[in-house]
């Protein structure tokens, strides 16, 4: 993002993910302490699986953070990390899935969890004016993955082999989740993430 002349800024996180009270409006409205000059023009989350600590945001905050995007006309860019692994409690509804108007939010993934390293096969969701500049953009950038491997995957999809694929993997980690050393089990841990995160003293 820096090289396309964007400036990251950082905002803290919680067990919940990115919080959107502390999102920046122009001359600072959150609850921090910094000031920008101008509002942010996209924010980057991770909503599904907040990396590495593997906090989970609610429905509530990414209504929350849709209204802001909203209001300041901002692209929310959704790394949809992690979600198809989420093994507790309910499925939640990406950020595109939420955004009604289909103008504010461009949502990113990859088969890298569910179907190996090795795929380097990803897929982007984006509103429709959006489109043919990232047609552009891609086309100029060339295509790197292998137009074999593209249409295996979307064969694999719509066989439905993809979804069951997947439920077996959330099955597994869940069962390893259950069996993890008890002394695990002694500290507050985060149980959705797939690998153990604990807070030490």
């Amino acid at each position: 993002m820096e090289a396309s002349g964007h400036v990251a800024i950082p905002i803290p996180v919680d067990e919940f993910g990115l919080n959107p009270a502390s999102l920046p409006a122009g001359e600072w409205a959150g609850t921090g302490t910094w000031d920008v000059a101008e509002t942010p023009d996209a924010v980057v989350v991770t909503p599904g699986h907040q990396y590495p600590l593997g906090g989970t945001m609610p429905v509530s905050r990414r209504l929350e953070l849709l209204r802001w995007a909203r209001q300041h006309r901002a692209v929310v860019i959704e790394d949809d990390y992690d979600s198809e692994l989420r093994y507790t409690g309910q499925p939640l509804p990406a950020l595109a899935a939420l955004d009604t108007d289909r103008d504010s939010v461009v949502t990113l993934g990859s088969f890298t969890k569910v179907l190996g390293n090795g795929v380097g096969v990803g897929h982007l969701v984006a509103p429709d004016d959006l489109l043919p500049r990232l047609h552009t953009l891609r086309t100029e950038l060339g295509s790197p993955v292998s137009a074999v491997a593209q249409r295996a995957i979307a064969r694999f999809m719509d066989s439905g082999h993809l979804q069951r694929h997947t439920a077996r993997m959330r099955r597994a980690i869940a069962d390893a989740a259950r069996s993890s050393p008890t002394r695990w089990r002694t500290f507050p841990v985060w149980p959705w993430c797939p690998w153990p995160v604990v807070r030490t003293p």
